[in-house]
């Protein structure tokens, strides 16, 4: 059994690296990549604590991930790639990682500065102190008002302040889908569409998506994945053959900001096969 696709503290995940590398081993994964989003912070502290005691490929491959959430000028919504076996210390890999961080931090500023004049008791200081230093994202907002006791419930934040469009919104500067992938392939990566079945589309809209995608040089699809159903992996078994794209797949594990939604096995049914890995392998 492997897991493809999974967060840590490091992102919007309740599991610290180590954490995860532990459990991972306790449930005798086969292969775990820790795919936090626009970070490998997670990632450099999974690979030194698994240094450090010594943890054999054998007994777990951890694999270099990450998730980027991108965009492409026909969709109103975002398209998250993710990107395996990244060479993190690829020159090109840095200094796009670095742009969007840059660029994440901007966003963050302009959010708690419309929050701040709202009389909203928040600082960056203080929201990082509640993200714990990890990569703040609109969820840690969230948590933080919920917190704060401003709104009995996450949802309600984005609902109401922090979701697309509303009051407290602020844009990030768009990374597309194409540059993303090119990104990952630049650092010897291989990109993966996540979890296409969440995308508000219908089946000729889904393979529109990924016929563009493809033409960009994507090069897998999340063929398992915690929500789907029976019907939904034979849908994406069949898009993965039709566009001569390798299968991937993993959880989408967060912890406990995912309740129900366990390392592996998802809600219960998910199985990721490991020949899956065995194909990316070779493809490299």
């Amino acid at each position: 059994m492997i897991d493809l696709h999974t967060h840590t503290t490091a992102s919007d995940g309740t599991y610290s690296p180590q954490q995860l590398i532990e459990y991972a081993i306790a449930k005798k994964l086969k292969a775990l990549a820790i795919t936090d989003h626009d970070t490998i912070d997670g990632l450099l502290e999974a690979q030194a604590y698994m240094s450090e005691k010594g943890i054999s490929k054998d007994t777990l491959e951890l694999i270099n991930g990450i998730e980027l959430s991108t965009t492409m000028d026909r969709y109103d919504f975002d398209i998250h790639i993710v990107g395996l076996f990244i060479n993190i210390k690829h020159q090109s890999f840095i200094h796009g990682l670095k742009r969007i961080y840059d660029d994440r931090e901007r966003r963050n500023e302009k959010m708690i500065a419309s929050l701040q004049a709202h009389d909203y008791d928040i600082t960056s200081a203080k929201l990082k102190a509640h993200a714990k230093d990890s990569v703040i994202t609109r969820s840690h907002f969230a948590s933080y008002l919920v917190q704060k006791g401003y709104f009995e419930k996450t949802k309600d934040v984005f609902h109401t302040l922090i979701g697309n469009g509303k009051k407290f919104y602020v844009p990030r500067e768009d990374v597309s889908s194409q540059s993303a992938i090119e990104l990952i392939k630049k650092s010897g990566g291989i990109p993966v569409l996540a979890h296409p079945t969440l995308y508000p589309l219908d089946s000729n809209g889904l393979y529109s998506l990924v016929d563009q995608l493809k033409s960009y040089g994507l090069e897998a699809i999340e063929t398992y994945y915690s929500l789907y159903s029976s019907q939904e992996t034979r849908a994406m078994l069949h898009i993965a053959k039709r566009f001569s794209l390798l299968r991937s797949g993993g959880s989408d594990f967060h912890g406990a900001n995912k309740p129900g939604n366990d390392l592996g096995t998802g809600f219960g049914h998910l199985c990721v096969p490991d020949e899956l890995l065995i194909a990316m392998h070779h493809h490299l």
